[in-house]
């Protein structure tokens, strides 16, 4: 039977929104929950973890949240007591801490969970060491991924193929969650202007100022048909798929929506977080080629122009890709519920990485 940690000490850096909690916090409940692995989750911004987990008190330095130790970021304060240290996008473990693992026999696997991609080079540099330059540490790189040779995804065990295809009715229910309401904007008066009735939910934590404008003067003029737009309360991760199967079509944002939208078998496009100089184009191409590879021809191109008009691709406008995507809507459920259930006979991340860790336990 391969090696598995007494213990996991998971670190996270909030750089910006809530995607590096948001993975991180989901791993660690599928540690605890389903492997039985006690983890110690080391934040630094747990206002920020709260709106995930509004269980947990960003007052408090330590405490026990659903089986999980967590605890407020404190440089110079921690000492290793785990056999697998993780250390979440690059996140940059305390010197301190660092110490403390080179004098821990045996010294902890260390592992940096890196930032999902579809991009080739990724199954290549998965798993590679990065030997520390002045301690006996080695940290190695974990890459989450959409094919084998990569760290897969992270899905509970009661994530399971949907047992018939996902249908999308006449006006479907979409769910826009972004980094901004600019695009959503564009996208109500693209519905608007295609005259095909839609309604777009979008989570209270978003800005509001355009899209609360836009409504009153929907109001003023009596156009309220289409689209209809809702404002739903933002809720837990632990009620995020629940909230996603209430919807036909999913606009999400960052990884761990992604990653939920896929799970779910729906219509979906996806938001990148924007880098400087467009860093985050080449991750949105290698995407849409991966997603779109078995794709009818004419959803696939449907679907790829949406996206990059979604992330704000030069040359491409919402105004003028959103009809072409509807048209395209009754065919696509059918694809997404087939690439979900293909997806899931793919090992999935957490159980990689124990896997990993056994081997690395062998060394």
């Amino acid at each position: 039977m391969a090696a598995r940690p007494s213990s996991v000490d998971l670190f996270c850096r909030v750089v910006d929104n809530l995607g590096d909690i948001g993975v991180c916090w989901r791993l660690a409940r599928q540690l605890v929950a389903e492997a039985g692995i006690p983890v110690r989750l080391v934040v630094d911004r747990l206002d920020v973890a709260q709106t995930l987990v509004p269980a947990i008190d960003p007052q408090l330095d330590q405490q026990d949240v659903e089986g999980i130790r967590l605890v407020r970021w404190r440089d110079g304060e921690l000492l290793c007591e785990a056999d697998l240290v993780i250390e979440a996008f690059a996140c940059e473990l305390p010197p301190g801490y660092l110490l403390s693992m080179a004098q821990r026999k045996p010294v902890p696997a260390w592992v940096n969970l890196e930032y999902l991609s579809a991009e080739a080079w990724v199954p290549s540099h998965h798993g590679l060491p990065s030997p520390h330059p002045r301690l006996p540490l080695s940290k190695h790189f974990f890459f989450p991924g959409f094919v084998a040779g990569t760290g897969g995804l992270l899905r509970e065990n009661s994530i399971k193929p949907s047992p018939t295809p996902v249908t999308v009715p006449k006006v479907p229910r979409i769910f826009a969650f972004t980094y901004d309401a600019g695009p959503i904007d564009m996208l109500t008066a693209a519905i608007a202007s295609d005259g095909r009735p839609a309604s777009i939910c979008v989570p209270a934590m978003e800005p509001r100022g355009d899209l609360e404008r836009w409504r009153a003067s929907q109001a003023k003029t009596g156009l309220n048909a289409a689209p209809m737009l809702e404002f739903v309360p933002f809720v837990p991760q632990s009620s995020f798929d629940e909230l996603l199967a209430s919807h036909d079509l999913l606009l999400v944002r960052g990884e761990d929506s992604l990653v939920r939208a896929l799970w779910s078998g729906k219509p979906f496009a996806w938001q990148l977080y924007r880098q400087e100089g467009d860093a985050h184009l080449p991750k949105l191409e290698a995407f849409l080629a991966w997603y779109a590879r078995d794709m009818p021809e004419q959803l696939r191109k449907a679907w790829q122009d949406f996206s990059r008009a979604w992330n704000g691709v030069p040359g491409f406008e919402i105004a003028a890709e959103w009809p072409r995507l509807r048209n395209q809507l009754d065919g696509w459920g059918a694809y997404a519920s087939g690439q979900a259930a293909n997806l899931m006979r793919q090992a999935d991340l957490m159980s990689n990485l124990l896997s990993f860790f056994g081997k690395l336990a062998r060394i």
